[in-house]
């Protein structure tokens, strides 16, 4: 009897697990094309992504996934290296640095990337009531009296232009 008891459980654990066991993923039927989605699975929501209101981890990881910086930190110098930014230069007494932006850059509708966008977010964050994200442009002069509303412009933040 209890042989039997022992035998009904094995075979139960066997039935059970034999249901559980992982599945060969199904073969890609394309490679990524425009237009196409993204899947990426995670065990909370992102609740923004818009990168200027972002506050939560989840969010976060999503708008890392869709969004570019113009240098990014290499994981294992820890030396910034270019990501949209072709290349980037300090100045001699380190009061500017200067991005030069890659060509052919462009949204994801098609609209080429200008520094103009690169502007209208740095503006976009000093303004904004809401972002904890002021502390990546605060040390640009002019900027804090810009988000203040005490200036119409952003005295050293300067259009991009064609560099040599």
């Amino acid at each position: 009897m209890k042989t039997s008891r022992v035998a009904c459980v094995t075979a139960l654990l066997l039935a059970v697990s034999a249901a559980c066991a992982p599945t060969a993923p199904p073969a890609p039927s394309e490679s990524g094309k425009a237009g196409g989605q993204a899947i990426i699975g995670g065990l909370v929501q992102a609740r923004v992504l818009n990168p200027i209101l972002l506050t939560d981890l989840p969010s976060g990881a999503v708008s890392g996934q869709i969004y570019e910086s113009l240098i990014a930190l290499n994981k294992d110098t820890g030396l910034p290296e270019p990501r949209l930014a072709e290349r980037f230069e300090q100045s001699p007494d380190s009061r500017t640095l200067t991005f030069v932006l890659r060509d052919g850059l462009q949204w994801s509708d098609g609209t080429p990337f200008s520094g103009d966008d690169f502007l209208f977010t740095a503006e976009a964050v000093m303004r904004s009531k809401k972002t904890i994200w002021k502390n990546r442009f605060q040390d640009i002069s002019g900027a804090r009296d810009y988000a203040d509303g005490k200036a119409e412009t952003r005295a050293s933040l300067s259009r991009a232009r064609r560099l040599p």
